[in-house]
């Protein structure tokens, strides 16, 4: 900030976030425990949440949400992450809880509308508000690059980094993931494959930014900010852009996985 700025900056200790993955990391959010003692993550069995088959938060543990309704709040998450949702478990104190449908997700102006709704559904004499919005814009698939961006090149198409056959659990030895991790790509085309995932993953970094903005001005016009608030902004996990010959995140613990952004506005 230009001016003195309400932000603090929690960088020491440096935040690392609690899991690999979305899910996990959730869970550990809302309940405060590390991931090895609420057990939510992938497993053999339990439910399928959008093509994962995971283990849903136990209800034995209460959830931040719950401590938050008992005290008197309203409670209400938005979710632009489909698998940020009620079949996770992750919904338990939550009397209002929107996300994303199977299949799709809410990027960018797609998750005001859902805001919008919970937000008019509150009631103003019902006490204070207890807000989560998970904003999915920085997660692949990567979107393109349009071109005459002022400060990216143009990138075409989009770009998702699975190891698996388009719509199969089958392993494609020959796609850009298993090559460039098993280092079968040339250094030429290995630099060309970080150049562009780090261009749009810039792009959807900028876009989260732009989103966050646009859902603190939609709290603002509902009037939920007029008393003062509160604001925490953090993330689930990092994301690998070809550093230590890896892509993506969920599968490794290194910094690049593992160090979060936290914010917190007093």
């Amino acid at each position: 900030c230009r001016r003195p700025c309400p932000w603090r900056t929690l960088a020491k200790p440096r935040p690392i976030s609690p899991g690999s993955w979305t899910i996990p990391s959730h869970a550990s959010f809302f309940t405060g425990l590390p991931v090895q003692e609420h057990g939510t993550h992938f497993t053999g069995a339990g439910e399928d949440i959008a093509g994962l088959v995971i283990r849903p938060l136990a209800a034995e543990f209460p959830t931040l949400a719950e401590q938050m309704a008992a005290a008197g709040y309203q409670t209400t998450a938005v979710s632009g992450n489909k698998v940020v949702r009620p079949e996770s478990g992750l919904d338990r104190g939550f009397s209002s809880f929107r996300a994303a449908p199977w299949g799709s997700w809410w990027r960018g102006d797609d998750l005001l509308p859902p805001l919008r709704d919970a937000l008019r559904e509150l009631d103003e004499d019902g006490g204070p508000l207890f807000l989560f919005v998970n904003i999915f814009d920085a997660h692949d698939p990567w979107s393109a690059v349009p071109a005459g961006h002022p400060w990216l090149p143009a990138r075409p198409g989009s770009l998702l980094f699975f190891a698996f056959r388009p719509g199969t659990l089958d392993i494609d030895p020959d796609g850009p993931w298993q090559r460039y991790v098993q280092g079968r790509m040339s250094p030429e085309e290995a630099a060309a494959l970080r150049a562009d995932v780090s261009d749009r993953y810039d792009l959807a970094l900028w876009r989260a930014d732009r989103t966050l903005g646009r859902v603190l001005d939609t709290v603002r016009a509902h009037g939920w900010a007029d008393a003062g608030m509160r604001l925490v902004v953090t993330s689930d996990h990092g994301e690998f852009l070809g550093e230590e010959g890896v892509l993506r995140h969920g599968r490794y613990l290194w910094e690049g996985n593992q160090r979060v952004p936290l914010l917190v506005l007093d």
